[in-house]
């Protein structure tokens, strides 16, 4: 599920960094405060643009390296995750923190 084929253009190496970086980010950010990072975050941590960021999003929604809730603030989960933080739809946020 999570695997791909390894890269052998310039282009695709680069794609995948990418890919990589963005689920490296959000990865740590839900281990560390639990919820998913907003297209902003991502945006900024990984600097890209949320155009980009949404593009990646998408690539790894399709490997099935993550899931999405398209609507929700914050509704990307890892689907491999064992505890409850990231497992299933997330929880609303608080009013002010989206």
């Amino acid at each position: 599920m999570g695997k791909h084929k390894p890269a052998s253009t310039p282009r695709e190496v680069a794609i995948q960094a990418n890919e990589e970086a963005v689920l490296a980010f959000i990865t740590g950010y839900i281990r560390e405060r639990r919820v998913s990072p907003t297209l902003s975050e991502i945006g900024a941590a990984t600097f890209m643009s949320r155009g980009n960021v949404v593009r990646y999003l998408d690539r790894l929604t399709v490997q099935g390296r993550i899931e999405r809730y398209p609507g929700m603030a914050r509704g990307i989960v890892l689907p491999e995750a064992d505890d409850a933080s990231s497992a299933g739809p997330p929880a609303p946020c608080p009013p002010g923190q989206i």
